[in-house]
């Protein structure tokens, strides 16, 4: 019987560095477009071939344990290295063995098509790729590869990982690929592309490791790593690391971050699903770094699920991050998304289950979308500096660009604020122009629903806070009526709602805990009108003669 294999291969190569769009953090609007030399940079697209492979027409090694068989005048040799490639061509590996596939092509290409194999090579990488102008590893079947002990020089070259290139490295095709490593899963000098396939990785140490960019479109990539489940990390030109994930199943366990780069990270679509430093019910250690997302220098959410459990902050930057589109679950036992410059959300639906602080970065800006979060501290919070909240200090404390005044954005979206401490608190500014942002918020006196330093200011959106009324807060100034009111305390299950005397309800909440204090704004409050504000079984009647009623004094009785 004829087998083939179906496999695409990429005529272009577009390393995405710099494919993030950039944030300014630089003025009160975050500009999220990118600049015409990044566009011109960062072209999503790759051409590729489709090439049909005979695998009966090409040349074959095929191991049978101690035996291994190489076809003749094909620049294949079984020598001190293991089993060396030194032309360029497309070769089938098969069978059973405990020899290493080395690649040593000069600046010729070479394509492996791995059929069934299976390779247990003890100390020594199983593949490695020591020159060649790309390598394509091409999976048919179900393939194995494993070492079980610390990995020893080939020849001159330092292999740490089952599979080790110091080229581009690209791994195709519609079989599957289990990896044992007791290092690193697969390492990549240059970038490596997963295209395709089922792979499966369980490593002491990263389960990827690449020096450039990391590309992910598989069927299924699954992680148990003793450290990072993907690691892009360039040392010499930092931006250089990026990983990108495209599509497929991505499942990760693991005790370091899920993903990791000193570059950029863009997510565009796929499942991931990561459980790292043993989840959200494990406090955060100084090291190893438990985070689920992590970017040095700009992070983008373009679309596709993330499911994490993370010790330390499940989304996390140490410059701007953008979300443009999908869905997040978040656990995480210290910050939800953590930016230290700022955080940009323009659509997409966001769950936060758990957190210390839910959302945080040294400027907040919601545009779109759908939030839903739960904070054992603060809601949504804009700080500058260190962030001394954290925990109490603990590991896990985030810094902040100092460059601007800490502040928060919301111009649209659905808004929903769980949180034990403040619900929004900023360092510097709140701007509220859009959206409905409703905040269930603190019990103690010690904190306040709504909460700021410079200014706060309300010109559209509707906005609803409840809490404690110790230090209860309206805006500063407003273009819509704003109404502070406190209360005698109500319990939780009490309907907060405001309506036009003797008219049509214009806002209603049921509120998850208790509460002394309500802050409601909306556009249909106008100056000259008179509105019922009720929490519980309590009302009162308030004369709307300015857009601000309330400044944290009790500014009439309830009834």
């Amino acid at each position: 019987m004829k087998r083939s294999a179906l496999v695409l291969f990429p005529l272009a190569l577009a390393l995405l560095s710099g494919c993030a769009p950039s944030i300014s953090n630089n003025d009160s609007s975050l500009e999220s477009e990118p600049t015409s030399e990044t566009q011109e940079d960062s072209s999503p697209s790759v051409p590729v071939v489709s090439t049909s492979i005979d695998i009966e027409g090409t040349p074959s090694v095929l191991l049978n344990d101690d035996s291994i068989a190489i076809p003749a005048d094909q620049g294949i040799e079984n020598g001190s290295n293991g089993i060396a490639f030194t032309k360029g061509g497309t070769f089938r590996v098969t069978g059973q063995g405990a020899t290493t596939l080395y690649i040593d092509a000069g600046e010729e290409e070479v394509t492996l098509v791995l059929d069934d194999l299976t390779l247990e090579t003890g100390s020594r990488s199983p593949i490695c790729v020591a020159s060649a102008s790309k390598a394509n590893l091409v999976l048919l079947g179900e393939n194995s590869l494993s070492a079980s002990s610390s990995f020893v020089n080939i020849g001159d070259l330092k292999s740490d990982g089952s599979i080790f290139s110091k080229c581009d490295l690209h791994i195709l095709g519609e079989g599957s690929l289990s990896i044992s490593s007791p290092k690193h899963g697969i390492v990549a000098k240059d970038s490596l592309f997963l295209e395709g396939g089922d792979i499966a990785i369980t490593a002491k140490n990263h389960g990827l490791q690449v020096n450039d960019t990391a590309s992910i479109l598989v069927e299924s990539l699954g992680v148990t790593a003793g450290k990072d489940a993907i690691h892009a990390e360039n040392a010499d030109v930092p931006e250089n690391g990026n990983i990108v994930v495209k599509g497929g199943e991505l499942s990760f366990e693991v005790d370091g971050d899920g993903l990791d780069a000193s570059g950029s990270v863009d997510i565009e679509g796929g499942h991931l699903k990561i459980v790292s430093g043993g989840g959200s019910s494990i406090a955060p250690a100084e090291d190893p770094s438990t985070k689920g997302v992590k970017a040095d220098i700009t992070l983008l959410i373009q679309g596709g699920i993330l499911d994490i459990d993370s010790s330390d902050d499940s989304v996390h930057c140490n410059g701007d991050i953008l979300i443009q589109d999908g869905t997040l679950n978040l656990s995480s036992g210290d910050d939800g998304i953590h930016a230290d410059g700022a955080l940009r959300i323009e659509n997409g639906t966001i769950t936060i289950r758990k957190s210390y602080e839910g959302l945080e970065g040294n400027a907040v800006e919601i545009l779109g979308g759908a939030i839903d979060l739960v904070s054992s501290d603060d809601g949504i919070n804009a700080a500058g500096g260190a962030d001394g909240s954290s925990l109490g200090g603990r590991p896990g404390a985030n810094s902040f660009d100092e460059a601007t005044s800490p502040r928060i954005l919301i111009a649209g979206g659905n808004v929903h604020v769980n949180a034990a401490g403040d619900g929004v608190d900023a360092n510097g500014f709140i701007e509220i122009s859009g959206g409905v942002t409703v905040i269930d918020g603190p019990t103690s006196n010690g904190d306040g629903a709504l909460d700021y330093d410079a200014t706060a200011s309300i010109t559209g959106g509707t906005f609803l806070a409840i809490g404690s009324s110790g230090m209860a807060m309206n805006f500063s100034s407003a273009s819509q009526g704003s109404i502070l009111q406190r209360f005698a305390s109500c319990p939780a299950g009490s309907e907060i709602s405001i309506s036009a005397k003797g008219g049509e309800t214009i806002f209603s909440h049921t509120s998850l805990k208790s509460f002394a204090s309500v802050l409601i704004s909306s556009p249909e409050l106008e100056k000259g009108n008179t509105y019922t504000l009720s929490a519980g079984s309590q009302s009162i009647d308030i004369a709307l003669t300015d857009y601000l009623y309330g400044t944290g004094q009790n500014p009439g009785r309830p009834r």
